[in-house]
């Protein structure tokens, strides 16, 4: 299973997902900042640990799942385009096993991105000088709850694109 998921790392090393996502969270994380700003302009009040947690959390909800999508795509795109399905299937290595690899590999770029988030939060909170300490039981319940959520989004994006040859259509 080791050489499995090093090998999915390795075949994703030119794809430049790592470019795709600091782009795409660096859109959300603009986006959010900027909303963030307006409200704490409009009412001293909303500068809290709270409502970045908040805001962030909603706009995962929209962002998240283009991510995984298209992380995942990614990823199964290669074994669809290289028509190198039936030779994996000849090897010693299981299809449970090619499908847990892609998983983790998906779930981990997508975790490294949920962290990203969380330590720009807390420098976000940092620089406003939002009252108190950042709220570390909150910052635990935001990772996993998001973390939870994209595992599931994964799960369905992966059966999809590597039922469908298609990717723009299991886009």
């Amino acid at each position: 299973m080791i050489k499995t998921l090093g090998l999915e790392y390795f075949k994703i090393r030119r794809k430049k997902i790592s470019i795709m996502i600091m782009l795409f969270l660096g859109v959300e994380m603009l986006w959010a900042f900027i909303s963030i700003n307006r409200s704490i302009a409009g009412n001293q009040d909303q500068a809290i640990w709270e409502s970045v947690i908040h805001t962030i959390a909603s706009m995962n909800g929209l962002f998240i799942p283009i991510l995984s999508a298209i992380i995942v795509s990614r990823i199964c795109d290669m074994e669809h385009k290289g028509s190198t399905w039936k030779i994996l299937v000849t090897t010693n290595v299981g299809r449970g096993q090619i499908y847990s690899a892609k998983y983790i590999c998906a779930n981990s770029l997508l975790f490294y991105t949920i962290l990203a988030q969380t330590l720009l939060m807390v420098m976000f909170g940092l620089i406003k000088g939002f009252p108190g300490a950042p709220p570390f039981e909150l910052l635990i319940q935001f990772i996993g709850s998001t973390l939870l959520t994209t595992l599931a989004v994964t799960a369905l994006q992966q059966w999809i694109s590597l039922a469908i040859k298609n990717q723009a259509f299991a886009l």
